[in-house]
C-alpha cells in the first residue's frame, strides 16, 4: 500500500516576531580577533606521515546565548564575502539561529545580522539570491511533523522576518541544497528527498529514503544524497528518478550528522564511524577511505567524521572531538597523502567544516565558530 504523504505550507509574509527574533546590533563582544596564533599540526604514530602545514587561527566567535541558553554552531555555508552559520540546541528542546558573517577581511570578520528561532532547531543552511534556506526541526504544532524547510528573506544584507515554511516528513530536516530552479532537502529516519519549486515552494518530487542525511545538486541539475544505517550514496536525475546507488561501510550511528561534498567525478563522504570516503560517482568504486582516528582518550561516538570539504588539492575532515584532519589529494581524487591531524584547545569538537581559498571555517558546537587560514 502506498503511503499518503502530507506536506503543509505556511504562506509567505511577515512571521510572528515572537517566533523569529531579528538582531542587527553589534556582536563585537563575542569575537576574539587577537588569537593570530600558529596551530601545531599533530603527528601520526603510524601509517602516513603528517604534512608540513602552516595554519593561523585568525578569529574565534562565541555562539549566541538566548535567555541563558548557549546554542551550538552546527553548519556553515560560504558564498563570496559572506559566511552563513546556523545553530541548534542539544536535547529534546528546540532553539536555533542563523547569523551572517562578513568575511571580506578574514582577519577582522564581523556579524552583520542575526535571527533567533524560538522552538526551532536549524541543522543546515544554503544561500542564494538574498534568501537563506534552512533545514529545521520545529516544535510548532501547526505542522504534521517536526521536519521543516524555511526560506528567510535578506534585504540590504540583513535578515528579515519575511519567511516561508514548508512542512516535511520525519523528525528533522537534515540538509538543503539549491539550484537555479529547485530546492532539494533531506529529512531523517522516516523522511526522504523532497524537491521543491524554488519560486513557489510547491513539491515537484518526493523519494522516500530512510535515514537521509545530506544532499547536493550536480551541475547537470541532478542530485546526490547520502543515507546512513547503512551508508549509501544515491544519484537522482532532475525529476527525482533514481539513476544509481552505492553502499559502503560506515554511518552506523543513528541520528548522526553526515555530510557530503562533490569534486569533479568524486563524491567525498563523511561516514561517521566509517571515517571519510572518496567514491567515484560514476562507478561507485571507493578511491580511498580514511578511517576514524584511534585515540583511547576520546569517546569513539564523539570522534567520528561529521563533515568534509574540498578546496583545491586539500581535503578537510571534521572529526568531532578528534578535531580537524587535512589530506592532500591528487588531480583525479584517486589517492591521498600527507594526512595531518589538527587539534584545538578548549571546547572544540569540530562538527562541520567549510573552505574558501586558503581559509577554513569550523563549526565547533558550543565552542562557536573558528576561522583558520592556511599560510
Amino acid at each position: 500500500m502506498a503511503a499518503v504523504l502530507v506536506f503543509s505550507c505556511e504562506r509567505e509574509g511577515e512571521v510572528d516576531q515572537k517566533r523569529v527574533i531579528i538582531n542587527n546590533s553589534s556582536f563585537e563582544d563575542r569575537i576574539n580577533y587577537n588569537v593570530d596564533s600558529t596551530i601545531t599540526v599533530g603527528t601520526l604514530t603510524g601509517g602516513r606521515t603528517k604534512a608540513a602545514l602552516s595554519l593561523k587561527l585568525r578569529a574565534e566567535v562565541l555562539p549566541p546565548v538566548y535567555n541563558g541558553i548557549t546554542l551550538r554552531a552546527s553548519h556553515i555555508y560560504v558564498d563570496k564575502d559572506y559566511a552563513y552559520v546556523v545553530y541548534n540546541l542539544e536535547g529534546e528542546s528546540y532553539l536555533g539561529g542563523v547569523e551572517i558573517f562578513n568575511i571580506s577581511d578574514i582577519r577582522h570578520p564581523f556579524i552583520d545580522s542575526q535571527a533567533i528561532f524560538i522552538n526551532t532547531d536549524v541543522s543546515s543552511v544554503c544561500y542564494d539570491d538574498n534568501v537563506v534556506y534552512l533545514a529545521e526541526a520545529t516544535g510548532d504544532a501547526g505542522f504534521d511533523a517536526p521536519a521543516v524547510l524555511e526560506a528567510l528573506q535578506i534585504e540590504n544584507g540583513r535578515l528579515t522576518t519575511k519567511s516561508r515554511r514548508v512542512g516535511l516528513t520525519s523528525y528533522a530536516a537534515t540538509d538543503v541544497s539549491v539550484s537555479k530552479d529547485y530546492i532539494a532537502v533531506t529529512s531523517g529516519s522516516a523522511g526522504g528527498l523532497s524537491v521543491l519549486n524554488r519560486k513557489t515552494l510547491e513539491r515537484t518530487a518526493f523519494v522516500g529514503l530512510d535515514d537521509a542525511r545530506a544532499v547536493a545538486f550536480e551541475n547537470s541539475g541532478g542530485m546526490i544524497t547520502l543515507q546512513g544505517t547503512p551508508a549509501r550514496v544515491s544519484m537522482f536525475d532532475a525529476a527525482g528518478s533514481l539513476q544509481n546507488s552505492f553502499e559502503f561501510k560506515g554511518a552506523n550511528i543513528p541520528e548522526s550528522k553526515s555530510m557530503l561534498a562533490l569534486h569533479g567525478n568524486a563524491v567525498f563522504v563523511a561516514a561517521g564511524d566509517g571515517g571519510a570516503y572518496c567514491i567515484n560517482k560514476s562507478t561507485g568504486v571507493v578511491n580511498f577511505n580514511i578511517p576514524v582516528p584511534q585515540d583511547e582518550d576520546l569517546d569513539p561516538h564523539e570522534s567520528v567524521c561529521n563533515s568534509v570539504a574540498v578546496f583545491g588539492d586539500v581535503l578537510y575532515m571534521a572529526y568531532g572531538e578528534a578535531g580537524l584532519y587535512a589530506a592532500k589529494i591528487d588531480g583525479e581524487s584517486e589517492k591521498f597523502s600527507d594526512l595531518s591531524p589538527i587539534r584545538f584547545s578548549g571546547n572544540s569538537s569540530v562538527n562541520h567544516v567549510a573552505a574558501r581559498n586558503k581559509t577554513i571555517f569550523l563549526a565547533t558546537g558550543t565552542g562557536g565558530l573558528k576561522i583558520v587560514e592556511l599560510e
